[in-house]
């Protein structure tokens, strides 16, 4: 190794750790998390949460405002897809159910 990087590297090839790194990387920043009250951008698209129902004995919806040149509202069940711009996005998942504490995962498709 030369100044902490490894040779591999310096020649333009990339070892195992490297490229779990990056798939993990890439597969991050193909992710939105929203929180409870907590909008948030990439992108300059703002994605914002206006509510999760989970009513009893039926799968849970969110309704959910995506606001690019325009404001957008969906009502996503889990796996449901929506546009952005020239992107099309699905609800991935909504985490910590019914706690307060939930979590909304919008997923770029590939």
């Amino acid at each position: 190794m030369a100044g902490g990087v490894s040779v591999s590297y310096w020649l333009g090839e990339k070892t195992h750790q490297e490229s779990l790194y990056d798939d993990w990387v890439n597969s991050m920043a193909a992710e939105v998390l929203l929180r409870n009250g907590v909008p948030a951008k990439r992108d300059g698209v703002r994605f914002i949460v206006r509510s999760v129902h989970l009513p009893e004995g039926l799968p849970v919806s969110v309704d959910l405002v995506v606001v690019t040149d325009q404001e957008r509202d969906h009502l996503l069940g889990i796996g449901d897809t929506f546009p952005v711009r020239e992107e099309t996005w699905v609800l991935d998942r909504v985490e910590n159910l019914p706690t307060l504490d939930w979590r909304v995962v919008l997923r770029k498709v590939e």
